[in-house]
């Protein structure tokens, strides 16, 4: 392995890290309730689509439903808003960083942890999936992929 592949490497694990901490953040990085925190980017026509949920006490969760019973995160529409931003932030730098190593851009970044087992998987698409329709929206693509693992 060159030095440049282990550097591209490394940069983007470091990346997704941060990804995947500032959405395990948001339900305060709860080890004991939370089995899966996952988060889906999407990169098509200089347009970004971001969002994370989570699998909760065996339930999928949307971020805005994460409270449950007597337990309550301690979440608004702008720590919300907050937590996207950051993540979207660090998703561009990941497309700045294939572009920068002269590698396709992805158009999809799928990825799951599952804080009990520190097991961590990230799938990268180059397809289109949304802007080549004339329905679809960035926000579908997320939106699909939480029916699709609660339809299961």
């Amino acid at each position: 392995m060159g030095i440049f592949k282990k550097s591209f490497d490394s940069q983007y694990q470091k990346l997704a890290k941060s990804i995947i901490d500032y959405a395990y953040e948001y339900v305060e990085f709860d080890e004991q309730h939370v089995d899966e925190v996952l988060v889906c980017c999407s990169f098509e026509e200089n347009s970004y689509g971001v969002d994370f949920f989570y699998k909760i006490n065996g339930q999928l969760r949307q971020r805005h439903k994460v409270n449950f019973g007597n337990h309550h995160y301690k979440i608004s529409d702008e720590y919300q808003i907050e937590v996207l931003r950051a993540i979207r932030k660090e998703f561009t730098a990941i497309i700045q960083l294939f572009q920068h190593y002269d590698r396709d851009i992805p158009t999809q970044l799928k990825m799951n942890y599952q804080p009990k087992t520190n097991a961590f998987n990230s799938k990268l698409d180059y397809n289109l999936h949304w802007s080549n329709t004339e329905d679809l929206l960035p926000q579908d693509i997320s939106d699909r992929w939480f029916e699709e693992l609660k339809n299961g």
